[in-house]
């Protein structure tokens, strides 16, 4: 008789344990889970006066509504990395990649007072989108071609992949199970 409450003891600190740890664990996932989920990719087709295009991808975070990264690829050259200038122009957002003045500069101008929300769209350009002075500008040096066409296009979500909170949340309560099994059991 001794024994079987001896077990019992032991069991019962032993699953106050792991269930701290497990709570703690949950925490931790869910916080790094939550970051992953904020970040959206942007697909990039637009063409310029004097004959250039740019394509590529630009990587959008919804939780600071700023975009973090480009990749893109014009007739003049590459561009890549974070945005080197942000702001806002009277009827939209600009976002400028690339080193200005000194090689291959973009400026996107989006239409709207802030990013936040945005899912999308055309670029502003005085010759097919009226977004008041704003245009957007394709730089080699100083030199400023102005895009007749352009837009950035939301590329679809992949499926919902499940975070390491829900796995640890599955293994808690398999662990739960087998504890009560095994406890009946005795």
């Amino acid at each position: 008789m001794r024994s079987t409450l001896d077990r019992l003891a032991f069991g019962g600190t032993l699953m106050r344990i792991l269930s701290a740890v497990a709570c703690a664990l949950l925490l931790v996932g869910y916080t790094t889970a939550a970051r992953a989920d904020s970040l959206e990719t942007f697909d990039v087709n637009a063409a310029t006066v004097g004959g250039s295009s740019i394509s590529g991808t630009l990587t959008f975070d919804s939780t600071t509504s700023t975009f973090t990264n480009s990749d893109l690829t014009t007739t003049l050259g590459p561009i890549t990395g974070a945005p080197s200038e942000s702001g806002n122009n009277p009827d939209s957002v600009y976002e400028g990649f690339g080193p200005y003045g000194s090689g291959i500069y973009v400026v996107f101008n989006i239409p709207g007072s802030s990013l936040a929300g945005y899912s999308g769209g055309d670029v502003c350009s005085t010759l097919f989108q009226d977004c008041g002075v704003a245009s957007s500008f394709l730089f080699n040096g100083y030199s400023a071609d102005q895009f007749t066409t352009g837009s950035l296009t939301l590329q679809s979500s992949p499926p919902a992949t499940p975070e390491p909170s829900s796995f640890l949340l599955l293994g808690t309560g398999l662990a739960s199970m087998i504890a009560a099994m095994r406890r009946r059991r005795a």
